[in-house]
């Protein structure tokens, strides 16, 4: 691990002490903030080959949505003006993974949304799986060297907004950078599709809205 990634980390260790001791676990989430990311090895519907040895070197943004996700259609359109408009002229990448869709559903979804940002499916949930066991849209931040700098679960406009400026500290290699998961709310029981969950984060509330698997 870099000196940058280190010292990240050993910001998040002070800052998110409060928010795990005050949030239940969540056991849906395979990863954590520090961890490496996972092995992945796909190919976009551009013909792009992503794997862990080609992300090297650039801050990267991986999403995990669905076509017919309430919430993560809300999401998308700040992934599109605010990431991939913002970021992609920069050592920056950004792949958005269509779980349990095919290649030529996420072509015909890109048409109908005018969406540019590149695509992967993920049919089988083969990718999915080793990040999480539901629950969607997840977005994750990687730095440089591999390490996850930041994880979420559902859609929060303020806390898309906080991913933004770790993002920039990431791409301008800011040590003092806050980086934070809050993907530990508690899950809800309810049977419905969307949730909006009421959630506590540093003494205050905020409304996180996802989709909830079966």
């Amino acid at each position: 691990m870099s000196p940058r990634s280190l010292s990240l980390l050993l910001v998040l260790a002070i800052v998110a002490t409060p928010i795990a001791l005050s949030e239940e676990a969540d056991p849906s989430t395979y990863t954590e903030v520090g961890s490496p990311l996972p092995a992945i090895d796909f190919t976009t519907v551009e013909g792009v080959r992503i794997t862990n040895q080609s992300l090297k070197g650039s801050v990267v943004v991986l999403n995990f949505f669905a076509t017919w996700c309430g919430p993560c259609r809300d999401e998308l359109p700040h992934i599109e003006t605010e990431l991939w408009q913002k970021y992609r002229e920069e050592e920056f990448e950004l792949i958005v993974v269509g779980r349990e869709h095919t290649p030529t559903e996420l072509n015909l979804f890109r048409a109908e949304t005018g969406f540019t940002f590149p695509m992967a499916a993920d049919p089988t949930r083969v990718t999915y799986n080793k990040f999480a066991e539901k629950w969607i849209p997840r977005t994750y931040v990687i730095d440089r060297d591999g390490t996850i700098l930041f994880q979420s679960k559902g859609f929060d406009p303020q806390e898309f907004s906080e991913m933004v400026g770790i993002i920039d500290a990431a791409l301008e290699g800011d040590k003092k950078t806050v980086v934070k998961s809050k993907d530990n709310a508690k899950t809800s029981k309810s049977t419905a599709s969307d949730d909006s969950k009421s959630v506590t984060i540093s003494g205050e509330t905020r409304i996180r809205i996802q989709h909830r698997d079966n």
